[in-house]
């Protein structure tokens, strides 16, 4: 029997290399290969319209194309001329519209029922507007900007327990001419006056609420005093100052101070409001200390080393008051 050649066996050469490499790398192989086995399915990419940033995004232009399109201004501009008071009457010659909840007007008159007839306020220009974040908290805050008399009043109106309580502050940022009043006052007046109000009241109670009212006044001069039908010559102040304080309607004078290089004068007293309001009672006092020309004028009861000396003493309503003269009672 022929016994064949036996040849050498090949060695895998890719086996052998593998064999060589060490524990440890082998070990980080496996781990990595399980690691991929673990990992679940990519999660599904956000659309871009399902973000919330993106939603916040596109609800805000929505809402800025209603305001630009359909929001109702000849509706919003009447709303705002009617929040005073209904018994006050507002008009104005035009309006222009201020998104998201503004308008300005022009030429506006305020009329206010009297006993001697209505009462008319002209206004220039008056701007409103309502804060949106109060509408949420169920207390709207109205702001106002009114230029009237060579002047600017600014200010804001609140609302409290679904419109029961009002609430008005505000003060002017230039301060009125008095010049242009006298189609308002009836009287000729002259000097710079500014004014602070802080004011709450229950609705249709306006003549009951509490807070506060002062004014200053500059350079103030008087052109229409007369005594018994006589006229009397100008009264000229440096500078007037005042504050009311309220309380259910009746109003304290706690300052009350005028100086000037012809009178001096002080005053205090009370003021009952009502509604209309000629029909306010008042029991006011006066100390009035006469100088220049004024203190030659003979007048009843003066007396004084100083200068002359007037007690005046106002008292009933405020339409038509009793005036007291140093005691004597001068004719309505």
């Amino acid at each position: 029997m022929i016994q064949l050649p036996r040849f050498p066996k090949k060695k895998n050469v890719l086996k052998a290399r593998l064999k060589t490499i060490s524990p440890a790398i082998r070990n980080n192989l496996d781990h990595i290969s399980k690691a991929f086995e673990k990992q679940g399915a990519q999660k599904k990419r956000e659309s871009f319209f399902m973000r919330p940033s993106s939603l916040i995004v596109w609800g805000v232009v929505t809402f800025l194309v209603f305001l630009a399109k359909g929001f109702p201004t000849n509706e919003m501009m009447h709303f705002l001329l009617t929040i005073p008071s209904p018994a006050i009457l507002i008009s104005a010659e035009s309006a222009t519209y201020h998104p998201p909840l503004g308008a300005s007007y022009r030429d506006m008159i305020i009329t206010a029922p009297t006993n001697d007839g209505p009462v008319s306020i002209d206004l220039a220009r008056a701007r409103g507007s309502i804060d949106l974040v109060t509408l949420v908290s169920g207390k709207p805050r109205y702001n106002f900007d009114l230029k009237m008399y060579g002047g600017e009043f600014r200010g804001r109106l609140r609302r409290f327990y679904r419109g029961k309580v009002s609430h008005l502050k505000g003060l002017t940022i230039h301060p009125i001419d008095l010049s242009t009043t006298r189609k308002l006052t009836h009287q000729n007046l002259s000097g710079l006056m500014d004014l602070q109000t802080d004011y709450t009241w229950r609705t249709g109670m306006e003549d009951k609420g509490h807070g506060t009212l002062s004014l200053s006044i500059a350079k103030l001069v008087v052109r229409s005093l007369n005594m018994n039908g006589f006229p009397l010559p100008p009264v000229s102040f440096t500078h007037v100052h005042g504050m009311v304080r309220m309380k259910n309607g009746l109003g304290h004078i706690e300052t009350l101070n005028a100086d000037g290089p012809m009178a001096h004068l002080t005053g205090k007293g009370d003021v009952a409001l009502a509604n209309p309001y000629p029909r306010s009672i008042v029991n006011l006092d006066f100390d009035i200390s006469l100088r220049g020309e004024l203190s030659k004028i003979p007048l009843p009861s003066i007396t004084g080393k100083n200068g002359a000396i007037i007690h005046l003493h106002l008292s009933g309503p405020l339409g038509s008051p009793q005036v007291t003269l140093n005691g004597i009672a001068l004719p309505r």
